[in-house]
């Protein structure tokens, strides 16, 4: 054999050699994973299906809860459902300064680690829809949410889905003084309402054993919790039924406070003696209530329609007040700024306030104490002109009734009426001597009424009719 040819085999076995020799090496070393990997043309596709992709998500802290779900019942679900591997490192998770989230791992074929992708980031994405409200409650009502050993609370956030705290301080008796107890909702705008109306449920089903058992009668103590102002429709009440009455006791005069006035033939007044010390104590409770920025919260009103009895401020006092909405601003621009008209039902005043400022009445303020304000028409007398009450004959009837200045008045029914609401028919008699009236010589007064300045009562229909801001009138009596 020629030269060429020797060198030839002398090649080929060398390659031989060398190839023999790689593919053993390869197969003592290759990967455990690979025996299964099949390298046919034909199979192509089937090596791109066994193929195992990974795939990392960061996961806020505030949303793993959610992620994982109770026992793990979120993440076996998708595990399940997309045929993946999902776990937490939290052994890298917490590199380049990542301490408000956690690494969470998805193993799987492209496909899969996809689809468990997208329904992990769809819970973050719910989780930021997340809110915290918390409400002051009642304490007599905490036990109502609890329930026994916990069983409604757990009821409660399972039915709703949200995450109901109780303030435990206060709930397991640490302050036994708080009359309130904070009570903290997590979850969504739904979750939340659901949350509110259950709990409204619980404390309404707890009032109404309290009202049939005979061992709470202290409505002075005994307080109901209504969240979000829950409570009785307004529109189902009779409202002139919460009214005070002007009842006389054997024809006998009834001391009164006149509070507001509109005209001689409508004004407003209340009782005045222990009602009007009751009536006092009764409005401090009521500001008490409203002037906590959690109360106001609760209370926001979801909607508003003409008639609902409210809780609104007093812009000249600040203090909080009973009234009821007479009109309601069409098409507002914005509905926190839209106007309000109402109408005070404890003075009889009217006023127009924002929207952003008025609350629902909680029920127990509503039922606490009647209306004080009682619709009256002076006895007697009408307009000079027969049609209108001048602003003069107004003015001059602020100034002899004292109008808001709280000073007593004595009041003789004359008839009552009613269309819809009681209105009374009176004649109001000042006892109280009118200096500058003696000095003037009005109403018959001369100097030797000054020892005894206050022998004649003063009528204040015949005052109006005596100094000509009004003429008499035939009134019919009352049967």
């Amino acid at each position: 054999m020629d030269s060429i040819g020797k060198k030839l085999l002398l090649s080929a076995g060398i390659g031989l050699g060398v190839a023999v020799s790689s593919v053993s090496l390869y197969l003592l070393l290759k990967p455990e994973d690979e025996d299964n990997v099949v390298v046919n043309e034909s199979d192509k596709r089937k090596v791109r299906q066994n193929t195992q992709s990974m795939v990392s998500i960061r996961v806020p802290k505030k949303c793993v809860g959610a992620v994982i779900g109770r026992s793990g019942e979120h993440i076996k679900q998708i595990q399940s459902e997309t045929n993946t591997k999902i776990n937490f490192d939290d052994m890298n998770g917490d590199q380049n300064g990542h301490k408000d989230s956690r690494l969470l791992l998805i193993k799987g074929t492209p496909e899969n680690t996809a689809k468990a992708e997208i329904a992990i980031n769809e819970i973050i994405r719910h989780q930021s829809l997340i809110k915290t409200k918390t409400f002051v409650v009642e304490t007599v009502s905490v036990g109502a949410i609890i329930g026994r050993n916990g069983s409604t609370i757990r009821s409660l956030c399972d039915t709703s889905g949200a995450k109901i705290k109780v303030d435990r301080k206060n709930s397991m008796g640490r302050n036994t003084n708080a009359i309130t107890t904070s009570v903290t909702i997590i979850g969504t705008e739904e979750q939340i309402k659901e949350a509110v109306l259950l709990i409204n449920h619980e404390i309404k089903q707890n009032d109404s054993f309290n009202r049939n058992s005979n061992t709470q009668k202290r409505l002075t103590n005994y307080k109901v919790l209504a969240i979000e102002g829950e409570g009785d429709d307004n529109n189902t009440l009779d409202l002139d039924s919460y009214y005070a009455k002007l009842e006389p006791i054997n024809d006998q005069l009834i001391e009164v406070f006149v509070s507001s006035i509109k005209s001689p033939d409508k004004f407003y007044v209340q009782l005045a003696g222990p009602g009007a010390q009751e009536l006092d104590h009764f409005m401090e409770e009521v500001t008490d209530f409203y002037e906590n920025q959690d109360n106001r919260i609760c209370f926001k009103p979801l909607s508003v329609k003409v008639g609902d009895v409210m809780a609104v401020p007093y812009h000249a006092d600040e203090h909080w007040y009973r009234a009821r909405v007479l009109s309601l601003e069409d098409r507002p621009y914005s509905l926190e700024d839209s106007n309000v008209g109402i109408f005070y039902l404890d003075y009889g005043d009217e006023a127009l306030v924002k929207y952003s400022q008025i609350c629902d009445l909680k029920d127990q303020l509503l039922k606490r104490l009647p209306f004080q304000a009682m619709e009256c028409s002076l006895s007697g007398i009408r307009p000079v002109n027969h049609t209108n009450w001048s602003d003069e004959a107004i003015d001059k009837f602020k100034e002899l009734s004292h109008m808001a200045l709280w000073k007593p008045l004595f009041a003789r029914l004359i008839r009552r009426t009613n269309d819809g609401k009681t209105k009374y028919v009176i004649e109001l008699i000042d006892n109280k001597p009118d200096l500058d009236r003696i000095d003037n010589g009005v109403n018959g007064s001369n100097d030797d009424d000054w020892d005894t300045p206050a022998v004649k009562p003063l009528n204040i229909s015949q005052e109006l009719i005596a100094q000509g801001f009004a003429i008499p009138f035939e009134e019919e009596l009352s049967d």
